[in-house]
């Protein structure tokens, strides 16, 4: 059966997935040959380690959702009882690698690993067209281990609204084929882009201070998406946002700790509307600022600009530092728009098809079955479905059928995942294991959040949500980050959350060797990030052991990290 994904996906992976001529050098495994221009960009597979990772390039981990979790401590149950996992669970995880939603990286066979060499061995660098699909399937798969390119428009474009919108069908294309935003989610993460969430609306850049200027901003009435930083004679960093109705608003500070003083200039804009503030900062000085303009409905595009010019010679030598922001409509504004302009679209057509007779013809006809089966109730809908899959053929192996069953037994969960268990190697009467040595059980609190056996603090189950532990922290990102500490007294990790409800509780659990060693409480509100660390009071190195951090807000968990201290 062919991987599991949908056709127009598989197409637009093929479409988005990097070529060879643009995909990024300097990946692990690449051994150049002369007269074979593909070993600049396709890896030799046996000089990759591919065991152990699951965060590389090409496969960007960015956790696992509810139901993907439920479905991950059963396969580690049965990994744990010694049995082999069935056809259906084999292509399930397979999925959830392709979608990044599984957190062990996969390791290529002997197929894709022979694959990689052909390509390898070719002599020329463009690719014919099943070539192209093969590749395709080869970065889909996660077994390209280089991330694509970071100025692909249209890969940007698409992540960037996966991150800061969400619409459900509005019209008949969606319905029939899915929602565009799962459609897009699953799309662009096989194409291995990073789907990670992008930074806060807020900020200070840079984290140490350029020839002396530092800029702390805040940015309400926009939805920002990750910030792109570029260093040069002016530094900057430039962010693309959505724009809403109501007021945009910029506040902050610039300041400035050498030469002769620098020039602040900041500039809002929406539409035709646009204010400005200027002032001056002596050396060493900090000038705060808050500049706003109205956002009328319907207002296409606004922005906004935080500059400042340092001087440093008596000669005029100067130093430039830059935070700025592009930013469109709001989604739902340009939707509603799209919903009107396709409901006139498809009252002209009504009006031709019937002009032409076309509701008499047998196609006319099977348009008129799918237009009552979208107007009726979701049985209705299924019943069509399930009629023109049986018709084309679809379905009717014995392997579809087999992973249909999990799949629904896994997104229904409560009974019918109880009853797919005890029938498919699962613990008998639904019970869950003690701990296997594959994923440790753990306690769940009265908030829904979790507690390690036998310490009483975090479990140490999967890394989840991209959390990294490192030597320190600033402005969110993690410093030294690795999996193994040697002496250390001190370790730290930061996560960004948003949307947070005001005063949501947050807190950090560290666990060495089963037995919690610290907790620490936030309290959080808006979008942002937080740090938490584990230290000695003393300055002595941190006791050698398997440490787990874990960090929750209001029951749930944001993320997971495991890691070693110790020579």
């Amino acid at each position: 059966m062919p991987y599991p994904c949908h056709l127009a996906v598989m197409a637009l992976t093929a479409l988005l997935a990097p070529s060879p001529a643009v995909a990024q050098r300097g990946s692990e495994g690449i051994v150049y040959i002369p007269g074979k221009p593909l070993t600049m960009t396709i890896p030799d597979p046996d000089a990759v380690k591919w065991e152990g990772r699951q965060d590389r390039p090409g496969y960007r981990y960015r956790g696992m959702l509810p139901l993907h979790q439920r479905f991950y401590d059963y396969i580690q149950a049965k990994r744990g009882r010694g049995e082999a996992l069935s056809y259906a669970e084999r292509w399930l995880i397979a999925r959830l690698q392709a979608y990044r939603r599984w957190p062990e990286a996969p390791v290529p066979d002997q197929f894709w690993r022979d694959y990689m060499k052909y390509l390898r061995n070719l002599d020329r660098s463009e690719l014919n067209l099943g070539e192209q699909v093969m590749l395709g399937e080869l970065v889909a798969r996660g077994y390209l281990p280089a991330d694509p390119p970071e100025d692909d428009p249209l890969v940007a474009r698409f992540a960037f609204y996966l991150q800061t919108a969400d619409f459900g069908p509005k019209n008949w294309f969606e319905r029939r084929f899915g929602r565009v935003n799962t459609w897009l989610d699953h799309a662009i993460a096989q194409t291995g882009s990073d789907m990670r969430t992008g930074g806060p609306g807020a900020g200070v850049y840079p984290g140490e201070p350029f020839n002396g200027m530092q800029i702390r901003y805040s940015v309400t009435g926009a939805t920002l998406g990750p910030p792109e930083d570029k260093q040069d004679f002016t530094t900057t960093r430039s962010h693309k946002g959505v724009l809403a109705a109501g007021t945009l608003t910029v506040s902050g500070s610039g300041s400035q700790e050498s030469g002769f003083g620098a020039d602040l200039t900041v500039r809002v804009w929406a539409g035709e509307k646009e204010d400005k503030f200027e002032a001056h900062i002596t050396t060493p000085g900090k000038q705060a600022f808050s500049v706003s303009v109205p956002v009328p409905k319907g207002t296409e595009s606004g922005g906004f600009s935080i500059f400042m010019s340092g001087s440093y010679s008596m000669g005029g030598g100067y130093r430039g530092l830059e935070v700025a922001g592009t930013l469109e409509r709001s989604a739902d504004e340009r939707a509603a728009d799209a919903a009107a302009a396709e409901a006139d679209w498809k009252r002209k057509v009504e009006e031709t098809l019937q002009a032409l007779g076309y509701e008499d013809t047998p196609e006319g006809k099977a348009l008129g079955e799918l237009r009552e089966a979208l107007h009726g109730d979701d049985a209705t809908w299924k019943a069509y479905v399930d009629r023109q899959q049986k018709l084309l053929g679809y379905d009717d192996t014995p392997e579809a059928k087999e992973y249909y069953a999990l799949r629904d037994a896994v997104t229904a969960g409560g009974e019918a995942w109880d009853k797919y268990e005890q029938e498919h190697g699962g613990i008998p009467g639904g019970e869950q294991p003690a701990g296997d040595g594959q994923g440790p059980a753990a306690d769940s609190g009265k908030d829904g959040s979790t507690a390690p056996s036998g310490g009483g603090g975090g479990s140490a189950g999967p890394d989840v949500g991209g959390l990294t532990v490192g030597t320190g922290s600033a402005d969110g990102q993690v410093q030294g980050a690795t999996d193994h500490f040697g002496k250390t007294a001190k370790v730290e990790t930061a996560i960004g959350y948003s949307e947070m409800p005001a005063d949501t509780p947050c807190e950090a659990v560290w666990v060495r060797d089963g037995e919690e060693v610290g907790r620490s409480q936030r309290t959080l509100v808006g979008s942002g990030w937080v740090s938490f660390d584990l230290h000695t009071k003393d300055g002595t190195a941190l006791p050698p052991g398997r440490y787990t951090v874990t960090i929750t807000a209001g029951g749930k968990v944001l993320g997971r990290k495991s890691f070693t201290v110790g020579e």
